[in-house]
C-alpha cells in the first residue's frame, strides 16, 4: 500500500474543500481494499478449519508401492551433476536465413536435371522449377542448365523472347555435330 501522509487534527482545516475530498476518497478506498481482505481471509479461514490433515502414514501393503527414487544417491553423486548442470553450455543457434540463404549446390542441381533427362529425353524449365521456388533457386537451376549445355548433356531452345526454355537431351554424336567435345565424365 503506498504511504500517504496522515492528516490529524488541525491540519485539515489549512485544505481546501478539494483536496479534504481526494483524501476522503483515498481512505474510502483502503477501507474497501481492507474490508475485502478481511472478508477474504475470513472465508479461507473457515474454510481451511474443515480440513483436517491425515495423522496416521501409510498401511504395510502400501508401503513398498511406490519405488524409492533416491535409492544409490549420493551426495557424490548429485554435486557431479549439479556441477555438470551449472558448467553446461547450451548450443545458441542463429538463425540467419534472413540475412544470408542456405548455399544451394551448382553441382547438385545440375545432376538432378541430369537425371531427369535421363528419364524424360524432352523437359521444360518451367517443369523442372517449382512453382513457389525462390530467386536463388532458379538461378542456380538456370545455371545448372547452362553448364549441361557446355558439357554437351542437352540442348536449349527457346521460341518466343521471354518464354519457356526447352531442354533436349543429346547423345554423343549430336554433340559431336553441335561441336562440344566434352562429356559428363569430365563434369563429375
Amino acid at each position: 500500500m503506498p504511504k500517504q501522509e496522515m492528516y490529524v487534527g488541525t491540519e485539515l482545516d489549512d485544505l481546501s474543500p478539494m483536496e479534504m475530498r481526494t483524501i476522503l476518497v483515498e481512505r474510502l478506498i483502503q477501507y474497501k481494499q481492507f474490508k475485502n481482505v478481511a472478508s477474504e481471509l475470513s472465508l479461507r479461514l473457515e474454510s481451511e478449519g474443515r480440513m483436517h490433515p491425515r495423522s496416521a502414514g501409510l498401511e504395510k501393503e502400501y508401503l513398498n508401492l511406490m519405488p524409492d527414487y533416491l535409492a544409490g544417491v549420493t551426495l557424490h553423486n548429485l554435486a557431479t551433476i549439479c556441477a555438470d548442470l551449472a558448467f553446461k553450455r547450451e548450443v545458441f543457434l542463429l538463425e540467419a536465413e534472413h540475412i544470408a540463404a542456405i548455399p544451394l549446390s551448382l553441382e547438385t542441381k545440375a545432376e538432378s536435371i541430369r537425371r531427369r533427362l535421363h528419364n524424360e529425353s524432352h523437359l521444360s524449365f518451367s517443369e523442372i522449377i517449382a512453382a513457389d521456388a525462390s530467386p536463388e533457386i532458379v538461378v542456380v537451376t538456370f545455371l545448372a542448365l547452362l553448364e549441361l549445355y557446355k558439357r554437351g548433356i542437352c540442348s536449349l531452345t527457346q521460341d518466343a523472347l521471354f518464354g519457356d526454355i526447352l531442354i533436349d537431351k543429346l547423345d554423343d554424336d549430336q554433340a559431336k555435330m553441335l561441336g562440344i567435345e566434352e562429356g559428363y565424365d569430365e563434369y563429375e
